[in-house]
């Protein structure tokens, strides 16, 4: 079990988690523990690129392709492939551009204490953050979900699969570490070049600061599910719509840690939209364009109309 009041008190300085709701000290400072799991959720990495790249003016000035009034350049870092340049952004966040017309445009990259920095120095939510982010993006390349909870055990999830108790869409799961101890041992489900892929891992393990038990269950989205995300985020909430992805992505309907990390409120999401089959490909793509050029001139306009009653009328018997 954890040793839950040194884990509040990280929670409490740390700046990734500022807006996590915790019990407050009594009087003389002491944290009442709460008997309760405790579970925080966030969005833990955002990034997006944009048409330009950014404007060099006079000395160190530049013209960003995003809210000036958030970000200013700080200082130039090492790029990333396949951009020429990088920039550290003032409070948070990294820039990479080219200049070549093969490259053009611009990369920003929020990592998780880059998104922690933004709420803590311009007092704002995932949602604020994503929704300046998305104003000028020509697409939102990839985001990151987590939701930790003070309890649970990596091992338990990948055991629970062996057994047959856990559905997953990123189909058979692979692990990183020692099966004998939870210190590093991290699940995967899916791949890092994927739309889609949960890693479920002991987060203080990974920080080496923490005598507990911190489980951390993140999912990476990439490529245009990325942009679905975000949009429904946006309009419904960075945590309803996060916990939801998680658990169509993976359901363990007998680990109650996993459970109480995800609970949330169900709603309908589909970030990656169903397959079209070839005979909708055939409708979509030649009957309907086909029918659509005759209508524009003009022609067969009767038979049309007469065709697409006979489809209803079909369809009622």
């Amino acid at each position: 079990m954890l040793h839950q009041n040194e884990l509040i008190r990280y929670l409490r300085q740390h700046e990734l988690f500022e807006t996590l709701e915790l019990p407050p000290p009594s009087n003389r400072g002491v944290i009442q523990t709460p008997e309760v799991p405790l579970v925080w959720s966030h969005l833990d990495y955002l990034s997006a690129s944009y048409i330009d790249p950014p404007e060099q003016r006079m000395g160190k000035s530049w013209r960003l392709p995003i809210n000036n009034h958030w970000w200013r350049a700080d200082y130039q870092v090492s790029p990333v492939k396949p951009y020429r340049y990088g920039v550290a952004l003032n409070p948070a966040g990294t820039l990479y551009w080219s200049d070549s017309q093969k490259n053009s445009g611009s990369l920003l990259v929020l990592a998780g204490g880059d998104m922690a920095r933004l709420r803590r120095e311009m007092s704002v939510s995932d949602e604020e953050i994503m929704a300046v982010v998305n104003a000028q993006a020509r697409n939102i390349t990839r985001i990151d979900f987590c939701s930790n909870i003070d309890r649970g055990d990596p091992r338990e999830l990948l055991e629970n699969w062996r057994e047959g108790k856990v559905k997953a869409r990123g189909k058979v799961p692979y692990y990183y570490g020692n099966e004998e101890g939870r210190a590093g041992f991290t699940v995967y489900f899916g791949k890092p070049q994927s739309d889609k892929m949960m890693r479920v891992y002991d987060k203080a393990a990974q920080l080496k600061m923490l005598d507990g038990i911190w489980t951390r269950i993140e999912l990476q989205i990439n490529g245009s599910p990325a942009g679905r995300m975000l949009t429904d985020m946006c309009q419904n909430g960075a945590k309803i719509v996060g916990k939801q992805a998680m658990r169509s992505f993976v359901s363990a309907p007998d680990l109650n840690w996993y459970n109480e990390a995800l609970e949330g409120e169900d709603i309908d999401l589909r970030l990656t939209p169903a397959k079209e089959t070839k005979f909708m490909n055939w409708l979509n793509n030649q009957v309907g364009p086909a029918i659509r050029k005759r209508i524009d001139a003009d022609m067969h306009l009767s038979e049309i109309t007469d065709w697409i009653d006979d489809m209803k009328n079909y369809l009622a018997e």
